[in-house]
């Protein structure tokens, strides 16, 4: 998949809504749907939620907290101070 496709359906599972989705990676509604719909392709999912799914299962997308952790720009994460491992 290509990187846009795995940024949308990253977001999708972890709960934003297309709308959401749309402004956060600055593109259109067309646009993200033709990013999801090649997608749907790729992974051979009937709809959006399968390809999901699958593009979990598959490894192709990541979810999880140590994940949000380290990647600074997530949407929704707060700025809050890490503590240091004693």
């Amino acid at each position: 998949m290509s990187p846009r496709e795995v940024d949308s359906l990253t977001y999708l599972a972890m709960g934003y809504g297309r709308g959401q989705v749309v402004e956060m990676l600055s593109i259109s509604e067309h646009t993200l749907r033709a990013y999801i719909e090649s997608a749907r392709f790729k992974l051979d999912a009937l709809n959006t939620t399968q390809a999901v799914a699958r593009a979990l299962s598959e490894g192709q997308i990541l979810m999880g907290g140590a994940v949000k952790a380290d990647v600074s720009n997530w949407p929704g994460k707060e700025d809050v101070p890490h503590q240091e491992a004693i």
